[in-house]
């Protein structure tokens, strides 16, 4: 099971960060938010954070989970090591879940998050000129669909791009095709198998799993092949006229599987798209959607990094210190993590 590896996880507590962090739960704009602020010795007493040169760049990080379950407690090892290793404050989103909220709720709460630290993150210390976005797995697809969000309200308003980076851990990035070469191969993997995914993804988009065998099967995307969309999947387009769906969905359903609120590989326009770190892992299902949006950043020139782990779903995230599920692998991509956050920062310093 997906929650295998995080189940065990919360067993190891790891406190090495604690005496470096100033740690708030608080909320922004309505939804929940635990805020890692690395502690300045230096700064630690004078309780000053009104300079410019006092704030810090700020992370917003979207959990995973399937869109189902994970939280902040879940996520607190990780979130402290990446806030005192990068030197960033981590704003770590509590947003809410399914099957309780369904699509779009969780894409909802994650924008609320991402504009509340955009337009009151200096409050908390933040440089809200220096944001970027993080994600793993559900939180990846939320945290692409916002960016993509964002560089739409800025194409129609300011021109300015608002995010300086996304970073996108496994992400999963479409819903219209469970069989792609990655799905198949890793069909009955025990961390996330084919099954598995599309369990989470009925839940995210009904609230039930009664979805499930219709997106196994592609019923639920017949009418759509020959299109744009089955094209941003590497599938050929045709002129002929698409058949009516198999299956009744509701409005909700079907816009998920177009729009990139639901299906970020699916968006038309990459303008103001940030610079972008696109992890994935080989034995892994949702591998190839991964790969496969990097290809369409690069095509819409979007400065793009993505690099493939010989590894699981889940191996950066639940590769806390000394915790069971450590890898070297994840301990690979936590560094690279940190290096991409740092190099995006010193551009930003570079260009001033």
């Amino acid at each position: 099971m997906a929650s295998l590896l995080s189940f065990t996880s919360r067993f190891y507590k790891n406190d090495s960060y604690a005496e470096f962090l100033e740690v708030n739960d608080t909320e922004l704009f309505g939804v929940g938010v635990r805020i890692y602020k690395p502690v300045n010795e230096t700064k630690k007493h004078t309780g000053n954070e009104s300079n410019k040169q006092d704030l810090l760049p700020g992370l917003i990080y979207f959990h995973g989970g399937g869109w189902t379950w994970g939280s902040l407690d879940g996520y607190d090892d990780f979130c402290s090591r990446l806030a005192v290793s990068a030197q960033i404050i981590v704003v770590s989103a509590n947003y809410r879940q399914a099957p309780q909220y369904i699509y779009p709720t969780q894409f909802n709460d994650c924008y609320s998050v991402a504009v509340g630290v955009l337009n009151t993150g200096v409050k908390h210390g933040v440089d809200v000129s220096r944001v970027m976005i993080v994600g793993d797995s559900a939180g990846g697809n939320l945290a692409a669909a916002v960016s993509h969000y964002l560089a739409t309200v800025s194409e129609m308003h300011c021109k300015t791009q608002y995010l300086k980076a996304q970073i996108l851990i496994y992400p999963s990035l479409q819903f219209l095709d469970f069989n792609l070469p990655s799905y198949v191969t890793n069909a009955d993997n025990d961390i996330l198998s084919r099954e598995d995914h599309a369990n989470f993804v009925s839940l995210y988009l009904s609230g039930s799993t009664d979805l499930t065998d219709i997106l196994l099967s592609g019923n639920h995307s017949q009418h759509l092949r020959g299109t744009k969309y089955m094209s941003y999947l590497g599938k050929p387009t045709s002129e002929t006229l698409q058949e009516k769906p198999r299956i009744d969905l509701d409005s909700r359903t079907s816009e998920a599987l177009t729009h990139f609120r639901g299906s970020p590989l699916m968006a038309e326009d990459f303008r103001g798209i940030p610079p972008t770190f696109i992890i994935t892992a080989e034995f892994d299902v949702l591998r190839d959607e991964g790969f496969l949006y990097s290809e369409r950043l690069r095509k819409a020139e979007v400065p793009v990094k993505y690099k493939n782990y010989k590894s699981f779903h889940g191996f950066v995230t639940t590769a806390t210190e000394g915790g069971p599920a450590r890898t070297d692998e994840g301990d690979e991509a936590f560094a690279d993590i940190v290096q991409y956050v740092k190099d995006i920062l010193t551009s930003l310093e570079e260009n001033i």
